[in-house]
């Protein structure tokens, strides 16, 4: 004798269906507890700012330092500072910053007392790079000025030192 199934299709694998369901509302659920995770760490990170930006302006109060805003700022500040250290390499620092030009961004300049000279920065190009090392070379005070090395960092973004005598 056949067994014979007078349940309509759609309830025969009712089991199967409930599987579904419940996957489809446990990663729901994951997902709905990330974003509020996220969520909560984004507003922790923000109240942590805003503490660490009220902290940094009590410390600047007391030491009655002031703060570099933007680019010029802080470049007029290392020189000021080298300025006070070595006074004749303040004006050939500030003869680098100047001939930087736009997109390109120095971010490190080291003297050795061996008279070794390293520029380290960022740059838009390798022909930008190049071609500020070209300008530096004019500089009288610098000499035997070479490219140590140019990397790409990411896709219009290259790391760059240069290495030199004074």
């Amino acid at each position: 004798m056949r067994d014979i199934n007078l349940l309509p299709q759609s309830c025969r694998n009712s089991t199967e269906k409930n599987i579904h369901v419940y996957l489809l509302a446990t990663i729901t659920g994951i997902l709905l507890v990330s974003v509020i995770y996220f969520l909560f760490l984004f507003q922790q990170l923000s109240s942590v700012r805003a503490e660490n930006a009220v902290l940094q302006e009590t410390v600047n109060k007391i030491s009655g330092a002031k703060t570099p805003v933007n680019r010029e700022d802080r470049r007029a500040a290392v020189i000021r500072k080298l300025d006070e250290e070595n006074p004749k390499m303040a004006g050939l620092i500030e003869i680098v910053f100047a001939k930087a030009p736009a997109g390109l961004h120095i971010t490190r300049v080291v003297q050795f007392e061996t008279r070794k000279l390293i520029i380290s920065g960022t740059g838009n190009s390798n022909h930008q790079i190049t071609s500020y090392t070209e300008e530096l070379k004019k500089i009288p005070q610098l000499k035997n000025l070479a490219v140590k090395f140019i990397q790409e960092a990411s896709p219009g973004n290259y790391t760059f030192e240069l290495q030199g005598l004074i």
